[in-house]
């Protein structure tokens, strides 16, 4: 895979969502564009985090630890919630900020990384997407099923050694509609 780039594989549209947006507006923007997840901007356009589904749903878990806390102890059995939901119904819950569930870290690569190194990054911080940037300008996405589509197409021996624009598929290759991440 080290003929593989980050600019090669990642999906240039990128969908972002703002801070102020609600919880309610989230979850119907996710299920319109079919993503798991999306980069958090504020009001100039500023990358400041990202939101994930994981983040919904742990709305409605008790919390016992401060935000984030998913991130940093990943692989637990249940991830804690990043929000503190005890006697809150659900319209409390949707109604809640973007800005108050993200995770204020942004994990992101150059677009000239290696995709082991954008696979590295991924499994070291337990995501499963990462931005690809240069300075604060996001260029683009990659997926964890990004990765897993290299990998399952990989079994065609040009595929590893030959970089295809986002979303082209190997001749030969099952059809597949790649995810908007």
């Amino acid at each position: 895979m080290s003929a593989w780039l980050a600019e090669d594989l990642m999906n240039p549209d990128v969908l972002k969502v703002r801070a102020g947006m609600t919880v309610r507006e989230l979850t119907a923007f996710f299920a319109d564009n079919a993503i798991s997840g999306a980069p958090v901007v504020d009001d100039s356009g500023k990358m400041i985090g990202v939101v994930s589904v994981t983040d919904v749903a742990c709305l409605d878990q008790p919390s016992g630890h401060g935000p984030h806390h998913y991130y940093t102890h990943s692989f637990e059995p249940h991830p804690p919630a990043v929000a503190s939901a005890p006697g809150r119904d659900a319209d409390d819950l949707a109604d809640l900020l973007v800005g108050d569930i993200m995770t204020p870290v942004v994990f992101s690569v150059d677009p000239e990384s290696p995709v082991s190194e954008v696979a590295r990054t991924m499994l070291d911080a337990h995501i499963h997407r990462v931005i690809v940037s240069r300075g604060r300008r996001i260029l683009g996405i990659i997926s964890s099923l990004d990765l897993l589509q290299l990998l399952a197409d990989s079994e065609s021996p040009e595929i590893l050694s030959k970089p295809r624009q986002w979303g082209e598929r190997p001749e030969g290759s099952p059809s597949w509609t790649p995810p908007r991440f």
